[in-house]
């Protein structure tokens, strides 16, 4: 089906789908519901083999949405996609398939970001409540102690692509460079680059319920101790130091050189971990660090302990 890119003024959310008929219907009615006028929704369906796409034809021909039927790229150049034609829409905002949106999610997003000033880039993302497959809470996720930075988002990403929203000039950025190969998901590259150049706001009050169930791509803890225990056993099992390196690299010939000269030096500073003295000049680095003090004792553990290509 075609897609009508939206004009200018309207609100565009992207969603990709995969296989989601279980828990589509309660989001897609969220999104119908939110307190602001004038939402253009676009869906990627992403290779579907469920009632998915049944599901969203239906919706299409009612005129909720545009949707595309596409063959399967996974969730993050799908995303990198629906970029592309999220046409000339004032805000963009990104939606999962099975969350249950708040009705205030997309009101608050924009409200938040209409208050940097173009041509500024910006970005919002939020903390949000966590649900069981049958809608029961289970909690809140980690409530981030540091304020977002490009030093965090070189190690870490906190911007949860479910929550995310931008302004125009964001999306012109991110539209002026190739899409990356090396980036570990859409949204970290998104955190990784609003970050570099403009503006991320990151919202305490939870926007959405992210719903947690088998065929989630991404689990979500609730309990910080064991999210971080977690994210130490699975370092302990691999690595994943050339992963963070191969992104920043991308990211280096990409838009390295627009950045101004003390990001400049951090990203330099990062990717000189694949020296030996690069390693152990970086345990004395207070800029380029996770959110918790535990998260970072174990990246900087993760550095020294492994080699870099």
């Amino acid at each position: 089906m075609p897609i009508v890119p939206p004009r200018a003024g309207e609100i565009s959310v992207l969603m990709s789908t995969y296989n989601g008929a279980s828990y589509l219907e309660p989001q897609l009615a969220s999104i119908y519901a939110q307190a602001c006028a004038k939402v253009h929704l676009i869906v990627r369906d992403d290779g579907s083999t469920d009632a998915t796409a049944a599901i969203l034809k239906t919706h299409a021909d009612r005129g909720r949405l545009d949707v595309d039927f596409a063959s399967n790229v996974g969730p993050r150049d799908s995303f990198f996609q629906l970029i592309d034609a999220a046409g000339d829409a004032d805000y963009v905002l990104f939606a999962d398939q099975d969350d249950v949106w708040h009705p205030d999610k997309a009101r608050r997003a924009i409200d938040a970001l209409a208050g940097i000033p173009e041509p500024q880039p910006a970005l919002y993302c939020a903390r949000v409540d966590v649900i069981d497959a049958a809608g029961l809470p289970l909690g809140k996720s980690p409530l981030w102690p540091r304020p977002p930075s490009f030093g965090n988002a070189l190690v870490e990403n906190i911007a949860m692509g479910c929550t995310i929203a931008f302004n125009k000039s964001a999306i012109t950025l991110l539209r002026s460079r190739p899409w990356p190969k090396a980036a570990i998901m859409h949204d970290w590259w998104m955190y990784l680059t609003v970050a570099a150049f403009g503006h991320v706001i990151y919202d305490v009050a939870p926007a959405l319920a992210y719903r947690i169930h088998g065929k989630n791509t991404v689990g979500l803890p609730t309990d910080h101790w064991q999210w971080a225990a977690a994210k130490i056993q699975r370092q302990l099992k691999g690595s994943s130091l050339p992963r963070l390196l191969a992104q920043a690299a991308e990211f280096a010939a990409l838009y390295g050189a627009d950045l101004s000269p003390p990001k400049r030096l951090q990203l330099d500073r990062f990717l000189a971990l694949r020296t030996v003295a690069g390693r152990l000049k970086f345990l004395a680095d207070s800029d380029v660090r996770r959110q918790f003090p535990m998260d970072n004792v174990a990246l900087k553990v993760m550095v020294l302990a492994n080699r870099a290509r």
